[in-house]
């Protein structure tokens, strides 16, 4: 872990050097990924001078990481963080600051550890993200991992953590376990049942003859908010009259 935290102190055009040589020493050195980005390479339609450029900023990935981890700030991040703010990027930002929620896919094009924390920073405050991730085989790693990957508005969580939940049932319960998702959606949720309930409620109170009335004799009127009334405070019952008994 000394070494990561060395190089994490490291300048970043620095980082990206060394990392394009890194990438392409691996290259040299493996033939199983040399195959591999190969296969991958045709399965994409992708040129020679993409692959070329991909065995590159694939160890810029790699060496940048320890920068993001434990170096970076969240402002000088934002900084060097750029949006394009297209056609495409509205809906986005209109799906994420809409309501409901949203399940966003980030190829791995560039360092995915930045996308998480650009969202983060950005978006946030109002949609908190849970980021989905493999965690490292070193425990050392794995614990520097999800320390430096704790953030504001950022909560993680292991890709395999189904895995991993039938595993630890059936380490307390010594019985076989099945855990699936559900593709069909499963039961509402706390934020689905508050809207329906809302409006079912306002529908309730719009059907209302005294309710219709009003709306039709102020055309033009709508219904802006619903409140609950506080209930009424419950009056102490009356202290019986104490009698005394005649000596």
């Amino acid at each position: 872990m000394f070494l990561i935290r060395w190089i994490s102190r490291w300048p970043l055009g620095l980082l990206h050097a060394s990392g394009a040589a890194l990438g392409w020493l691996v290259w040299a050195l493996s033939p199983t990924y040399r195959r591999r980005l190969r296969e991958n390479a045709d399965l994409a339609g992708v040129d020679a001078r993409a692959r070329r450029r991909a065995i590159a900023e694939t160890g810029r990935m790699v060496a940048e990481t320890p920068w993001l981890w434990l170096h970076a700030g969240d402002a000088e991040l934002s900084a060097r963080v750029r949006w394009h703010e297209d056609a495409e990027f509205e809906v986005f930002s209109a799906a994420v600051t809409g309501p409901g929620p949203v399940i966003v896919l980030t190829p791995h094009m560039g360092s995915f550890e930045v996308a998480g924390r650009a969202y983060a920073l950005r978006f946030g405050a109002g949609k908190p993200e849970t980021v989905l991730y493999r965690p490292a085989r070193s425990r050392a790693l794995r614990e520097l991992q999800e320390a430096a990957r704790h953030r504001p508005n950022m909560a993680t969580a292991p890709a395999n953590l189904a895995g991993r939940l039938v595993k630890a049932l059936k380490l307390w319960t010594n019985q076989p376990w099945l855990v699936a998702a559900e593709g069909g959606g499963g039961a509402e949720t706390a934020w689905e049942r508050q809207k329906r309930e809302g409006r079912e409620l306002r529908a309730e109170i719009e059907a209302d003859p005294f309710v219709r009335s009003v709306m039709e004799a102020f055309p033009g009127s709508e219904i802006v908010e619903i409140r609950n009334a506080p209930a009424p405070e419950a009056e102490a019952p009356p202290e019986e009259a104490e009698t005394e008994a005649d000596e």
